[in-house]
């Protein structure tokens, strides 16, 4: 066989790749069936959604507990998209299967993505490669009734084709295409938009987009927000930003009995909250989503006003436990699984990695860090969940391994150049002493 053909580097070893992360992770996080599940009962509020859209009543009650009417509680694309499922398979345990399974599909995808994002990012095909091996042996999944695994892809599509904008020059098209892109994504999942107007900025700033291209590139992402902005209006006679539940979400994560975490809150007393509190979800029904929101933004404000210190600490708490996950706010007294340590170690690991980065492509470093940056700080904010991690993952634990495949390449290429200095010594050797026999009498 010839050397050529065992190139690692070549587009069919690559695709080899891609091919067995994919099914790897299938393999890994398959799902078992349980026939006893039911859509309406498993009291999630997308799947609730879902169940609304399916049975023509609209884009309503995200609550189990009783039925709130309109909402604008969650972004529109995931509870749409489970829509569809629910219609083709019916409300029973096999819809709750196929959820499992496309969930599955999505964050198997990608962890396949990973490797090309690498490549397109400057930081090669094996940091990638590397990375998604050792999630899939150490690593974790987000639940698939959240969307988390699927604004992942979305992000990492963007990220891709973010770099070719701001590196080079693109036909008209790939505005077009990454523009309708950003609007899918900020509808999927709305925390996006901060990262969005970064990048948005930076796109306006560079000079290889002409004027056409970047005013298209804003009226199209933009303009794709605008269906879902007037059908809220329509409904609830107010203007905001995809989603209104913000007042509900800061009240339930800093009260004067919350912790910094969802998993020890929802087991507390004090988790006021329409899905599991009938006087809340009655609240909603009466009030109106909108009003019931906005009364739980003011009472928030008034706690926060009045308690400055304990909000800052629950603040600090939650900043820490996004990038050092733990389950008591204090990594140092948390005991908790080596999955999560391997999240620690990509944290640690990503800052050498993004400088290695930083030092080979500027526009690469910077993609990375704005996500890094500019995608969390609502989480900051309301109490903490490791699945809010998820979409941007990549972005600290292919940096990561970058540095292993830098540290590795770097040494192959040390020992080759040793090789060679020894090779050339040898025949710089032999031929002195070829000529030297020659000068013999």
């Amino acid at each position: 066989m010839k050397v050529s053909s065992l190139d690692l580097n070549s587009p069919r070893w690559r695709l080899i790749a891609v091919v067995v992360i994919f099914a790897a992770a299938i393999y890994r996080w398959a799902p078992r069936y349980d026939p006893i599940g039911a859509v309406p009962n498993t009291g999630y509020e997308s799947l609730n959604v879902a169940y609304s859209l399916a049975h023509n009543l609209g884009f309503a009650n995200p609550f189990k507990i009783l039925q709130s009417g309109p909402t604008a509680h969650l972004a529109p694309i995931f509870p749409f998209f489970l829509s569809i499922l629910v219609r083709l398979f019916g409300d029973g345990s096999r819809t709750l299967y196929i959820v499992d399974w496309a969930g599955i599909a999505a964050f198997a995808l990608q962890l396949a993505l990973w490797p090309l994002l690498a490549r397109r990012l400057s930081m090669g095909f094996g940091s990638g490669a590397l990375g998604a091996m050792l999630w899939l042996t150490i690593g974790y999944k987000s639940a698939s009734v959240w969307e988390a695994n699927y604004a992942a892809i979305v992000i990492i599509v963007l990220s891709i084709g973010m770099y070719n904008l701001l590196t080079r020059h693109c036909p008209d098209r790939h505005f077009y295409i990454v523009a309708l892109l950003w609007g899918f994504a900020i509808l999927l999942l709305p925390v996006v938009v901060l990262p969005f107007v970064v990048f948005c900025c930076w796109l306006l700033a560079r000079p290889l987009a002409t004027r056409r291209q970047k005013l298209a590139f804003v009226i199209i992402s933009v303009g794709s927000l605008m269906p879902w902005t007037l059908r809220n209006y329509a409904t609830f006679h107010h203007l905001f930003f995809i989603r209104d539940n913000l007042g509900l979400e800061l009240g339930v994560s800093n009260n004067e009995c919350a912790d910094f975490s969802f998993q020890v809150n929802a087991l507390t007393w004090c988790y006021i909250h329409p899905n599991q509190d009938p006087e809340e979800a009655r609240r909603v029904q009466e009030l109106g989503e909108y009003n019931y929101n906005q009364q739980r933004l003011q009472e928030v404000k008034a706690w926060i006003s009045a308690n400055p210190e304990r909000f800052a600490t629950l603040t600090l708490q939650r900043i820490v436990a996004f990038w050092i996950p733990n389950s008591s706010g204090n990594p140092a007294t948390s005991t908790v699984a080596p999955n999560v340590k391997a999240v620690w170690i990509s944290t640690l690991l990503s800052l050498p990695g993004l400088l290695l980065l930083w030092w080979r492509d500027r526009v690469a470093a910077t993609i990375c860090l704005v996500w890094l940056v500019f995608f969390p700080p609502i989480y900051y904010l309301v109490q903490f969940d490791l699945r809010y991690r998820t979409p941007i993952m990549w972005a600290t634990v292919v940096p990561a391994c970058y540095v292993f495949t830098r540290l590795g390449s770097d040494l192959l290429y040390s020992f080759r150049a040793q090789d060679a200095a020894e090779n050339k010594h040898r025949k710089h050797q032999a031929s002195c002493n070829k000529k030297q026999v020659v000068a013999q009498p």
